[in-house]
């Protein structure tokens, strides 16, 4: 477990179904749209849903 100052908690509230909201984060294509709008791209990406995943 990292250490409590190596650790980054965000919050954010959709005006969205959760099925949506999960949808985005849930696949590499919809991370890339998610995290690389407008004139930013994500070339690389990867989504790993397990305990202590990536």
């Amino acid at each position: 477990m990292p250490a409590p100052s190596e650790i980054l908690e965000l919050e954010r509230h959709f005006n969205a179904a959760p099925e949506r909201v999960f949808d985005a984060f849930a696949s590499c294509e919809g991370m890339k749209a998610w995290f690389g709008p407008g004139e930013c791209h994500v070339i690389d990406g990867e989504v790993d849903f397990e305990v202590d995943g990536r």
